[in-house]
């Protein structure tokens, strides 16, 4: 598989159409989170009835967004899921080739297997890509489509608008390229893919996830760490941590945090804090609860924070040569009387290092 399939879950083998219940609608769909239907075990099948079972799993969304609305008294969401004018083409063209499956598959499919396209249709969807069409026209040619993505919440275009015409030429596409396969495969031919620039082009979209509260790791990490008796401490440091973190990003979401902004919070909590305080205190804490999501799987539910940063970048064995040298120099003594004898033996001791690195790093400094 080239990339990830959006609303697409493969779970021990099976697989299933999944999506996420936006978080104000979730009391009028029992408190669910998400919403999940079964696909089978065979990826190309799933794959197939993945846009319909989709759209089933929108329409419930779309039902449970019009309960909300009646109780609260507010509008409905325009467009809760966009998509592209090619983005709507290439849905409803898989959800077109995942009904012809289906038919093909009915025991009396043999009965009107011979039927023959209608040529009118053809030569009308081809008018309709072309934009010969009124509005009118394309409204009884494509209009039912485009009501149905308006009710799946994917658009909320107008007729009368150049908007519109954009989705029902897009679709007139997506019916014509799907006649084209049912021709094909009348003949065997199973081969067939689009070959219109607008369904080849078409964006795939990132599945959607959802929020992670950056909170919630630490409460998480607490959590485990309380069952051995040893999370009091860590929440009486790290809690302050997490919630400066969450106070300077303006959000508490996991998944939207970026290196970036960590770099920012880094280099803000530098102006009044001591490197090493940043360093051992604030960067560990982050770092440890990001490392014990992914050591226990947690990744799965948790976004993992992109935080691999330091406070003090400088090389301590440096510095403290460095400074040696340095004193010699204040006192005036020649370069060749700064280091006895034995210094560079003890000072490889004392640092854990080699007695090349010491000449190494006197030759540098």
């Amino acid at each position: 598989m080239a990339g990830k399939v959006r609303h697409l879950l493969n779970r021990d083998g099976r697989y299933f159409a999944r999506l996420v219940i936006p978080k104000d609608l979730r009391p009028f769909m029992d408190g669910k989170t998400e919403l999940r239907s079964a696909l089978g075990a065979d990826y190309r099948i799933a794959q197939r009835k993945l846009p319909s079972a989709v759209a089933l799993l929108q329409q419930e969304i779309a039902l449970a967004e019009r309960r909300a609305a009646q109780v609260s008294g507010r509008p409905l969401v325009a467009a809760r899921y966009p998509l592209t004018a090619a983005q709507i083409a290439l849905h409803n063209y898989q959800v077109r080739m995942a009904f012809d499956e289906e038919i093909r598959n009915s025991p009396d499919f043999h009965r009107f297997a011979d039927l023959n396209v209608d040529d009118l249709l053809v030569v009308a969807l081809r008018d309709g890509m072309a934009g010969r069409l009124s509005d009118d026209q394309l409204e009884g040619l494509v209009g039912r489509q485009i009501e149905r993505y308006r009710d799946l919440g994917n658009t909320d275009v107008e007729k009368g608008t150049g908007e519109w015409r954009a989705v029902a030429r897009a679709l007139c596409v997506s019916e014509y390229e799907a006649l084209a396969r049912h021709v094909e495969r009348n003949e065997g031919d199973f081969a067939g893919r689009p070959s219109h620039p607008m369904m080849t082009s078409a964006e795939q979209i990132a599945d959607e996830k959802p929020s992670v509260s950056i909170k919630g790791l630490l409460a998480d990490y607490l959590a485990a760490r309380n069952l051995v008796g040893k999370g009091r401490e860590a929440e009486r440091r790290w809690t302050p941590v997490f919630k400066n973190l969450v106070d300077f990003l303006g959000h508490d979401d996991a998944r939207r945090v970026t290196r970036q902004k960590l770099v920012e919070w880094r280099d803000e909590l530098l102006k009044t804090l001591a490197p090493k305080t940043v360093s051992d205190v604030y960067l560990v804490a982050v770092r440890t609860v990001q490392s014990w999501a992914v050591e226990n799987k947690a990744h799965d539910r948790h976004a993992r924070l992109p935080i691999n940063l330091r406070a003090n970048p400088w090389h301590p064995r440096k510095r403290v040569f460095g400074s040696i040298l340095w004193s010699g120099q204040q006192i005036g003594l020649p370069r060749q009387h700064f280091l006895p004898p034995f210094f560079p033996g003890l000072l490889a001791t004392i640092l854990f290092t080699s007695l090349g690195e010491i000449w190494k790093m006197s030759r540098t400094s």
